[in-house]
């Protein structure tokens, strides 16, 4: 009776089971643990920034008269030596680039203002397929010189992700028959027989005879019988269909200007993890400590007949606006994250039947990454001058009507300082041609004079004596 009862429990459970989807669930059990100490020991983060034009723009090649094809460079040579007397003016017609106008140069450059590419790498140290960052806030705090302005993601970031669908069937049918009898049979026939005789002599001398007879019988049958049937059966489906769909933050920025923090916010969902790099573009503001540069441009240094005299020069200032600080800038990198970690369930591919271990935590100052923002040579420009040999020290002023005052002759390009220095060497006779000693050089109509440090006098050595610089 025991094991008949038992049965039709388990059938009768059986079929109250309740299946249910497994894609919708996220987990079987979670346990949050604060893991602000052991964080960075799941996971690395690291950044690195460049310049949004780091690949380098390389200019079209210089086409020069010379690069003629060979026909067209005979016939020109031909019609330059009708019209040159000397050699010298041929050579310098043929070294004139196609096309040449003169140069259009701005007057102002602002370097306060620089644009920067982020690079943030996201590693998982655990390197287990079953793990994974789940959710993660970068912070870059940036220095105090500095002001960010905007910040512009370009990752490629979906908000709708598609979970799967989700198509499930199942069934149970069961049947159970159980039956018992008892029985039992019992017989009893009997027969009985007494017979009793007593002879008695009374003194009277007659005598007296008694019997008596009993008999009897006896039949007993009992039958007894007991039965038990039962039959259970019991079918239970399940089936479904579901399209799964969950917004989430892909990748998001903001600007925290109390602390001039950046924070890059990325979660994700079941499956996804989070390593890999993460992109944005950054504009840094650096008004706070900044200094002006004034440097020339020379135009129309060249003719197509020769180098042009200094009264036919074209000269610009260039105000060159900059961070006024030395060495590198440094930016510190922090992060919050929660990371989940698989204890139990990890042999299945689906995570619903996951014992998970969230756990979340922050690194701070004392754990930070500091990586370089800036390096010297990217705010601060590069000046060219032009010096005595084998110094580095400016030989040559400028007296700039704009500004009022003479000041160093600076470029903001070798080129630009190489180009005035051999104009400057090839009117050396020109300047030097009257006999009063020179100690001032008229460049162009503007008012710009050209003088030697300390008010001292052009001579032919001097000029000759004088090359292009950095200034150091």
């Amino acid at each position: 009776m025991r094991n008949l009862f038992i049965f039709i429990c388990l059938i009768g459970f059986s079929y109250s089971c309740t299946f249910s989807g497994k894609l919708t669930k996220r987990y079987k059990r979670i346990r949050l643990i604060n893991s602000r100490t052991d964080i960075k020991d799941l996971i690395d983060v690291n950044a690195g920034f460049f310049r949004p034009d780091a690949a380098p723009i390389l200019p079209a090649p210089r086409r020069l008269t010379a690069d003629l094809p060979e026909d067209a460079l005979a016939e020109l040579i031909k019609q330059l030596g009708t019209k040159e007397p000397t050699s010298e003016k041929i050579i310098a017609q043929l070294n004139t680039e196609i096309g040449k106008r003169s140069a259009v140069t701005e007057e102002f450059i602002d370097m306060t203002v620089i644009p920067r590419r982020i690079l943030v790498s996201i590693m998982d140290l655990a390197q287990n397929n079953v793990n994974r960052v789940s959710k993660i806030e970068v912070r870059i705090k940036f220095p105090s010189e500095l002001r960010l302005l905007s910040c512009n993601r370009f990752e490629t970031a979906f908000a709708t992700i598609d979970l799967g669908k989700l198509n499930f069937s199942n069934s149970i049918t069961a049947k159970g028959t159980a039956s018992l009898t008892a029985g039992l049979t019992g017989g009893l026939t009997g027969v009985s027989s007494t017979k009793n005789t007593d002879t008695s002599k009374p003194t009277d001398s007659n005598t007296v005879v008694a019997e008596t007879t009993n008999s009897s019988t006896t039949t007993s049958q009992q039958t007894s019988g007991q039965g038990l049937s039962a039959e259970v059966s019991g079918t239970k489906s399940f089936s479904e269909e579901v399209q799964l769909r969950q917004r989430i933050i892909a990748l998001t920025a903001s600007v925290d200007n109390s602390t001039n923090t950046l924070k890059l916010f990325q979660e994700g969902i079941g499956g996804i993890k989070l390593d890999g790099n993460v992109t944005a573009d950054v504009t840094i503001d650096t008004k706070a400590n900044t200094a002006v540069e004034r440097t020339f441009a020379f135009a129309d240094l060249v003719t197509p007949t020769g180098f042009n005299t200094a009264d036919k020069l074209k000269v610009t200032d260039i105000l060159i606006a900059y961070l006024n600080r030395s060495g590198n800038m440094m930016a510190d990198i922090t992060f919050y994250a929660e990371y989940r970690q698989v204890y139990k369930g990890h042999k299945t591919i689906t995570e619903s039947d996951d014992h998970i271990d969230l756990k979340y935590g922050a690194t701070d100052g004392t754990t930070k990454k500091s990586v370089v923002l800036l390096y010297e040579n990217e705010y601060k420009p590069n000046f060219w001058i032009i010096s005595n040999k084998g110094t580095t020290v400016p030989e040559l002023r400028l007296f700039s009507p704009t500004a009022g005052d003479s000041g160093s002759l600076l470029f903001n390009s070798f080129a630009n300082a190489k180009s005035f220095l051999t104009w400057l060497k090839s009117q050396k006779t020109a300047i030097l041609s009257g006999r009063v000693p020179v100690k001032r050089v008229a460049i162009g109509t503007g008012g710009h004079f050209l003088e030697l440090q300390s008010g001292r006098e052009f001579t032919a050595a001097v000029i000759d004596g004088l090359e292009a610089n950095l200034l150091r």
